[in-house]
């Protein structure tokens, strides 16, 4: 085949073809995955956009609205930074990412090569990181969101502490998310989430999609993190209930095996012997207590 090639593999794993894919001797080949070996790919819904949220979406999108190579397979791989790592071997040796490879993949055009009038969407603002003690309500907002063309939904995906993408190799479909509203139509978009119910940092991306047909422009994300510390409980009291049962011991078991207790209280409030830790010390104690009370 003369000419260049470009090869854009979204898939699980999919940066393991890159040593795969090295062009013939005198050809040039540009291979673009995205996620790296041992890496899920999400493709998961935006708002009413199904798999929205997928490099391949996102960097597609880049390319129709007018961005070179370089900038579309950039602009893709920061939209899903935190879930998995896109990879760009330009100069043919199975690596990606090199400085070599972006500087060959500048000033290159896929297609039309049209520019749109508008801009993209954007975020002005949003509301700071949150620290909550316990409670499991908070509200998120985003302010002066913006667009040309007007904004077709504002949307604020979920990462939650007990997130599990599933096995290894396994296509990631769906996150929790959550519709922001602007009723007062000053371009302020909120919403409140109801479920801060397990200790950790939620991390938090709001997009905004603007109104272009038939596929929708996406702001850069915004960036929240909500960190759930847990109230204050009684000593060995994981459950929250204020007293100390056997079903607290089994939610330390199942921390000392490694698998989420999902206590509402912080670490700190029901650790027995000060080491920010469940173990089998919070285990004992909590067995001792319950026997001698029986």
């Amino acid at each position: 085949m003369p000419g260049r090639l470009i090869v854009v593999y979204d898939a699980c794993h999919s940066g393991s073809f890159l040593p795969l894919l090295t062009p013939p001797e005198g050809k040039e080949r540009i291979v673009i995955s995205s996620a790296e070996l041992g890496q899920s790919a999400y493709f998961t819904p935006l708002g009413g956009l199904s798999g929205g949220l997928s490099f391949s979406y996102q960097f597609w999108s880049a390319v129709l609205y007018g961005s070179e190579l370089d900038e579309a397979f950039i602009f893709g791989k920061a939209m899903m930074k935190k879930s998995q790592t896109a990879l760009l071997d330009a100069d043919g040796d199975g690596i990606g990412n090199e400085d070599d490879d972006f500087v060959l993949a500048n000033n290159i055009k896929i297609g039309r090569g049209y520019k749109p009038a508008s801009d993209m969407p954007r975020i002005g603002s949003a509301c700071e990181n949150m620290t909550l003690h316990g409670e499991t309500s908070a509200t998120i907002w985003v302010g002066s969101v913006s667009d040309a063309n007007g904004i077709r939904e504002v949307v604020a995906v979920i990462s939650r502490p007990d997130h599990d993408p599933g096995p290894s190799g396994t296509p990631v479909l769906d996150m929790p998310a959550l519709n922001l509203e602007d009723p007062d139509g000053d371009s302020r978009y909120e919403g409140i989430y109801n479920d801060f119910a397990v200790t950790g940092t939620y991390e938090i991306s709001v997009y905004a999609l603007d109104t272009t047909e038939p596929d929708p422009l996406c702001s850069a994300p915004r960036q929240i993190a909500v960190i759930q510390k847990g109230r204050s409980c009684l000593r060995g009291d994981l459950s929250g209930d204020d007293t100390l049962t056997l079903t607290d011991a089994l939610m330390a078991l199942k921390s000392v095996a490694g698998k989420s207790a999902q206590t509402p209280c912080s670490t700190s409030g029901v650790d027995v012997n000060g080491d920010e830790k469940i173990g089998l010390e919070e285990v004992i104690y909590i067995l001792d207590r319950v026997t001698v009370r029986e």
